[in-house]
């Protein structure tokens, strides 16, 4: 009879090895919804289940199978937790890169009000392209741009946070509201920042701000906040287009 201490293992083991490959491949997401980094069910879990199955296995009586999860298992923990802690942005499923930074509902309230689309005098994108054309922009991110003073138009919309896109053009950044933005305010937003007035390039190292950016200017008392999924690869685009690299400070 196995021992029950035995079968808890493999069978926690197991579970933590199944997420994070159903994890990977998309079909287990909800666990983005919670407090929960990413990181771990993405690169901590795999080694960490290997291990309990493999001490599990060797509890059982199977010493070569457990001495060969723990050979698997122990060296992806320690890359694990070196990947935990580096979070690099080239890391995880190409859906989870790209994922949204609203909550789930709430994507959904405003992807359904976005099929419909702004009328286009409130299509912020549209005109600030048709206002620059034929200049093109060199780069374009999804961003969120945090003001408190845009404040909240529905539920569907994070209350000071406006999501959009930074068009980077080549002697101007321009952040555009996103249609499901515009189809629920009564006008286009477009926010101009001239790339010379940036002073300094603030990105918060702490975990729980490794998305947000700040840019102080001379033309603002106030700095922009940015919200990035992206964050590293705006970062390059900043210094590579405008020569701003991220402050020491920072």
């Amino acid at each position: 009879m196995i021992p029950v201490g035995t079968g808890i293992a493999v069978g926690l083991g197991g579970t933590l090895v199944l997420g994070s490959v159903l994890a990977w491949a998309g079909v287990w997401r909800s666990w983005t919804r919670s407090q929960l980094s990413g990181y771990a069910v993405l690169v901590m879990f795999p080694g960490v289940g290997l291990w309990l199955a493999g001490f599990g296995v060797s509890r059982a009586g199977a010493g070569g199978a457990g001495t060969a999860l723990f050979a698997v298992g122990v060296p992806l923990v320690v890359l694990g937790g070196v990947l935990y802690l580096w979070e690099p942005r080239w890391l995880g499923p190409r859906w989870w890169r790209e994922l949204d930074l609203r909550p789930q509902d709430d994507r959904q309230i405003a992807d359904a009000i976005a099929l419909a689309g702004p009328p286009p005098e409130r299509h912020s994108e549209r005109i600030a392209r048709a206002a620059r054309a034929p200049a093109v922009p060199v780069a374009v991110r999804r961003v969120a741009l945090v003001d408190p003073a845009v404040g909240r138009p529905s539920a569907a919309h994070i209350d000071g946070v406006i999501h959009g896109r930074f068009l980077l053009y080549a002697d101007e950044i321009v952040f555009v509201a996103g249609p499901g933005d515009d189809a629920l305010r009564p006008g286009p937003t477009i926010r101009v920042l001239d790339p010379t007035t940036i002073t300094a390039v603030r990105a918060p190292r702490e975990r729980g701000q490794r998305r947000t950016l700040r840019l102080a200017t001379t033309d603002t008392t106030h700095p922009w906040e940015i919200r990035a999924e992206r964050r590293d690869a705006l970062l390059d685009d900043l210094f590579v287009h405008y020569g701003h690299r991220r402050s020491r400070s920072a």
